[in-house]
């Protein structure tokens, strides 16, 4: 059985609903939901695929109708559930850690099928569809899957080359022939050959004898290895066999053990043009290539793989461009991802990609950018996008394929990738690397030192080496767990808990990013500039999943950020674990739902401790949490402790009030009848209505966005702009719920000194920080105060001391018991 957290389905049903709101449709909402659990690595994503499914099932019947000739396998299911199905298979394969498990992601796959045919395949869902069937023995069965229209002719010859090795094998003419044919002919290349004096065919490819560039600027070729055997030889031959003669191939050894001599023996002799270097100790491929850029002697520098193979004419092609184009600073060549059988079968991925080691540049490059950035992984994609920052003229990628990269189980890169997923460690050493460029481009040095021992920009622990990692590792007393990504309740609440701490107290302060269930696009969202910053100053220091540490504090700023977390992701020990509670523990919010026992269960399988204090948000959810039996802080910490006032002139210009709000998500968020939603937020010109968010949730609640609204949808101006634009924030309902995002705006609205005018229910939590009115007299209470400068102005110094009497500079120490 594939067993995954089991969650409340109070929070799954929410969690449906507010997705759905935002998607066109099924096969929307189905990728969305892959997407995000292969995002997070998140297992516990499939509950909502399979009660999406049916409100009736859970993941153990959805599991039990998958079993192999289960007679219920498709009962009362329909064509449109087919996408459901295929997300299941998708997230099942990726996390697939036994063969039980692929066979279920291809039951789910098989499921349907037999709903709809295949017949709507995305080109990613075919490769993975296809990647399928061949790992668990259903190859005979590719065939008859339809071919989605978007994949092009070259990555289909791919797929028949495949097909027919299973007929007639890879040294097959036939094969051989297409292979030609429709990949290296075609593109005007030397056919390729494969010699029989080896059992795996990689290591037999060859070449067809190309005519020989005798004359011409030396090339220096530098490869790098470590605990290598016969492979490295093939590789080296690869360089030894290119047409442009004039190389030196720098071979740099990191430190391998004894038992590898003789193989750099072997490699020694093999031509008078390689030179090998044995290094003295391992410090990873890109500190042995700044060594072999020291040494290199050619005009121009390319690298090399020690397990791959180049096209003789790889070089000529690359170095050629150089010499003819001036404004060309830097080539690549395209790579064919191959196994060692010679079969490019692919799992969501296309068979073909940039080879990141065949870049070539001119050897002068070196006195602008300096070298390798010395972390252990990622360095070269770093390396191509600083040169072309850089240097001047244009990067260029040659399309012809001009050599085979070996997809190996022992690689560097393994660990971190898997279909539809990478290691955020991998997106965290690029946006770090991305805000350095940036101060690049702005005029910095770009000159990394070939033996530089500063940093230009933070790296992640496991990209360095373990003496650099234990050392960073080291003295972290605080980690917050909060959402760092964006600029709406989550992320502003975290942010500022961060300020706090940075001000308030001496502790070293870590983050660790957690994006909440809204976004659920596929990708981890980028942290905000502000939070980018810290980190690049060295201020904080990010925790990443898989970084193994112990600290004094972990404060979670949102429960709802573990509901959905991979269990066994992290590698975080907390002495104590504090909770702030944004949201009501007894009832699920649209806006941030959890369940109480979801999260007790969830932050003491992820970080090894139960909670030891909870922080409530105000007076009521502090009486929730007690009823609850749990340790509540003294003093609630309202969301105004994470809002700091606003400086900004007042923009009250016009002769119409601005007045605008954030959508509510659903059609409770908004007044009760359409007759109150004209008299509040009119389409007449009387008031300039302004919306903030989804456009599908007023549209959910009013049938459609009236025509002289502005809606602004969410990341098209941040909440903070937005609210500068309005004279009055006006928020009438018919409830006296609110959600965390419409109470941060309105406690933004008060900081950025505008009114803020809501409905008398909502009295006891804003006091005299808003005016009150019905919807029938809120238009009448705009005109009046919009028309009286004076009375506009002590209304928002009413409010501002409110807010300001709120936020206390201890209350955050005392709350996490952090004062003296």
């Amino acid at each position: 059985m594939y067993k995954i957290p089991s969650l409340s389905p109070a929070v799954v049903d929410q969690v449906i609903d507010n997705i759905r709101r935002d998607c066109r449709d099924g096969r929307d909402f189905a990728r969305r939901l892959a997407r995000w659990a292969l995002r997070d690595g998140s297992d516990a994503v499939l509950n909502v695929v399979a009660r999406g499914l049916s409100t009736t099932m859970d993941w153990d019947q959805l599991v039990e109708r998958a079993r192999p000739g289960s007679s219920a396998s498709t009962e009362s299911l329909t064509r449109r559930d087919g996408y459901l199905l295929r997300a299941a298979g998708r997230i099942v394969f990726s996390h697939a850690t036994e063969n039980e498990h692929q066979q279920l992601a291809r039951s789910f796959f098989d499921m349907a099928g037999a709903l709809d045919g295949d017949r709507w395949l995305s080109l990613a869902e075919y490769r993975l569809r296809v990647q399928v069937l061949w790992v668990t023995g259903g190859e005979d069965l590719i065939a008859g899957v339809p071919i989605p229209k978007l994949m092009d002719d070259f990555e289909r010859h791919f797929l028949t080359l495949d097909l027919m090795s299973l007929q007639s094998g890879v040294r097959s003419e036939e094969w051989l022939k297409y292979l030609n044919r429709y990949v290296f002919r075609s593109q005007g290349n030397a056919d390729i050959v494969i010699g029989d004096d080896s059992a795996v065919p990689f290591d037999c490819l060859d070449a067809a004898d190309c005519a020989e560039v005798a004359d011409g600027p030396l090339v220096s070729v530098i490869m790098t290895t470590f605990q290598r055997r016969d492979e490295i030889i093939h590789a080296v031959n690869s360089i030894l066999r290119q047409s442009w003669w004039n190389i030196e191939l720098i071979v740099v050894d990191d430190f391998s053990s004894s038992d590898f001599a003789s193989v750099l023996d072997a490699v020694e002799v093999l031509d008078s043009r390689i030179r090998v270097i044995r290094l003295k100790q391992n410090g990873g491929t890109y500190i042995a290539r700044n060594t072999a850029l020291q040494v290199a002697r050619g005009e121009y520098v390319t690298f090399q793989d020690d397990d791959d193979w180049s096209h003789p004419q790889r070089i000529q092609r690359q170095v050629e461009l150089l010499i003819g184009d001036p404004g060309v600073n830097s080539v690549l060549s395209t790579s064919l991802r191959a196994s060692d059988a010679l079969q490019f079968r692919f799992g969501g991925v296309a068979p073909t990609r940039t080879n990141a080691s065949s870049l070539m540049f001119r050897r002068s490059a070196l006195d602008v950018v300096g070298g390798f950035d010395t972390v252990r992984k990622g360095a070269d994609s770093e390396l191509i996008s600083r040169l072309r920052i850089a240097l001047p003229g244009r990067q260029v990628v040659l399309p012809e394929v001009l050599s085979f990269v070996r997809l190996s189980t022992d690689s560097l890169s393994r660990t971190d990738f898997r279909v539809g997923w990478s290691h955020p460690s991998r997106a965290e050493y690029w946006d770090a690397a991305k805000h350095w460029h940036g101060e690049v481009a702005l005029g910095h040095s770009p000159k990394m030192p070939l033996a530089a021992t500063e940093r230009a920009f933070p790296a992640p622990r496991r990209f360095l080496g373990a003496a650099a990692a234990s050392a960073e590792a080291s003295g972290i007393d605080i980690v917050v767990v909060g959402d760092f990504s964006g600029d709406g309740a989550p992320g502003r609440m975290a942010w500022h808990l961060l300020s706090k701490l940075l001000s308030e107290s001496t502790a070293t302060v870590g983050l660790a990013d957690m994006n909440s269930m809204g976004r659920t696009n596929g990708k981890l969202a980028a942290l905000a500039p502000c939070v980018r910053r810290l980190l690049s100053e060295q201020r904080v220091t990010r925790v990443l999943p898989g970084d193994e540490l112990r600290v004094q504090l972990l404060v979670v700023t949102d429960p709802a950020l573990l509901e959905f977390a991979a269990r066994d992701r992290w590698g975080l020990a907390a002495q104590r674990v504090v909770t702030y509670c944004p949201s009501s523990p007894l009832v699920v919010a649209a806006s941030s739902p959890w369940d109480f026992g979801d999260f007790s269960v969830a932050v003491k399988q992820i970080f090894g401790s139960p909670v030891d204090q909870w922080i409530a948000a105000s007076a009521r959810i502090a009486e929730e949490l007690k009823q609850l039996g749990v340790d509540v802080a003294r003093d609630p910490m309202p969301m105004a402790s994470f809002v700091d006032p606003i400086r900004v002139a007042s923009r009250r210009t016009l002769r119409t009030p601005v007045i605008g709000r954030i959508t509510g998500s659903d059609k409770a968020g908004w007044p009760e009848s359409l007759a109150d939603v004209n008299a509040v937020y009119p389409d007449t010109g009387e008031a300039d209505v302004r919306i903030f968010g989804s456009v599908r949730a007023v549209e959910n609640a009013l049938g459609e966005v009236p025509a002289r609204w502005l809606h602004f949808a969410e990341g098209a101006v941040s909440v903070d702009l937005f609210i500068q634009q309005l004279d009055f924030y006006v928020h009438q309902s018919c409830t006296d719920t609110l959600e965390q995002p419409c109470l941060d705006a309105m406690l933004l609205t008060i900081a950025a000194g505008r009114i803020l005018i809501v409905d008398r229910v909502l009295e006891p939590v804003f006091e005299e920080a808003a005016v009150y009115a019905t919807p029938k007299d809120a238009l009448v209470t705009v005109r009046a105060l919009y028309a009286d400068r004076d009375a506009y102005a002590a209304q928002v110094a009413r409010a501002r001391k409110w807010l300001a009497d709120k936020t206390t500079e201890a209350s955050l120490a005392e709350a996490l018991v952090l004062a003296p």
